[in-house]
């Protein structure tokens, strides 16, 4: 199963970011920025530096989302008919606080050192048996 592709790149009508939100200066696998709630930024570091040792360059698809995007696709997704519970609705969304991120649909983020390196740093998958990509505190 595929997750339902998010446009992160939207801002939603507003030019700034919530509390605690903070843009990490990097790039998602889409060339859009990556923001995360400030507690995630050691966890992920810990994570990166990890994999990039080991050759593998995390890449992430999608991080924190406004509240208007993330309701957008619990729309899509009930629209869709895709599969009951995967898309959360705001107030149910990490991606919302900033402390849910999606890794990028590729081979490499499949191969297991990603997912040990992501737990070892404390994140975990809510969902491991249908959403591999989706990682959160």
């Amino acid at each position: 199963m595929q997750p339902t592709k998010v446009d992160s790149s939207q801002t939603s009508s507003k030019p700034w970011l919530p509390e605690g939100i903070v843009d990490t200066d990097r790039l998602n696998y889409s060339g859009n920025r990556i923001r995360f709630h400030e507690s995630m930024i050691p966890k992920f570091n810990k994570a990166s530096e990890v994999l990039k040792k080991q050759g593998i360059n995390l890449q992430i698809e999608d991080s924190f989302r406004y509240r208007d995007v993330q309701q957008a696709a619990y729309d899509k997704s009930q629209k869709t008919g895709f599969k009951k519970g995967l898309v959360a609705l705001p107030g149910n969304s990490r991606h919302v606080t900033g402390k849910a991120f999606d890794l990028a649909q590729i081979p490499e983020m499949k191969d297991p050192r990603v997912a040990k390196a992501l737990r070892e740093a404390g994140f975990i998958q809510s969902r491991p048996d249908d959403e591999w990509w989706h990682w959160s505190l």
